[in-house]
């Protein structure tokens, strides 16, 4: 049995269902084909080792959320905010992050072997060897923070790099 945060338990024998309130969940090493998470809020949750594939994550918050190590092969991860997540040595080989929020994301050693990224914000992320090098990037975001494999040529493949704005205080 599983718990979350405040230590009140977590059934998993339906498993989580879209929109669900997962918010800083232990779920490492849930292992479920289809699971519709869509619109769920797994802000801070612990994921690592999970095996989702085709997971539908559409729209949901994984910001900060720990999935090093994850498969998420064929995940729908459009419009996801993972935003500060770690996805080091994920698999998300054809999953579909068209749109999502990858900021400051660590994608270090993560397969992205087919994966659709159009129009996804990658600023500040670290992006590792094995991306797929057929990329298709067409609007996506990334300033010079973000970091991509030796060689590799963003603007090719349809990468926009934007100009990182600080902000001062005029006091």
């Amino acid at each position: 049995m599983r718990h979350r945060p405040g230590g009140w338990p977590l059934s998993l024998s339906e498993g989580p269902q879209r929109g669900s309130e997962l918010n800083g969940a232990d779920l490492r090493g849930l292992q479920r084909c289809c699971l519709d998470l869509c619109c769920s809020n797994l802000r801070d949750a612990d994921l690592r080792g999970v095996v989702l594939p085709r997971a539908v994550l559409t729209s949901a918050d994984l910001r900060g959320a720990l999935l090093a190590g994850a498969d998420l092969t064929g995940a729908q991860l459009d419009r996801a905010f993972l935003r500060g997540a770690d996805l080091s040595g994920a698999t998300l080989a054809q999953a579909d992050l068209r749109g999502a929020d990858l900021r400051d994301t660590d994608l270090t050693g993560a397969d992205l072997h087919g994966a659709q990224l159009g129009g996804a914000d990658l600023r500040g992320a670290q992006l590792g060897r094995l991306f797929g090098r057929w990329a298709d990037l067409t609007g996506t975001l990334y300033t010079v923070s973000t970091r991509w494999p030796t060689g590799f040529r963003p603007k090719r493949h349809g990468g926009i790099l934007t100009i990182e704005l600080v902000a001062t205080d005029d006091d």
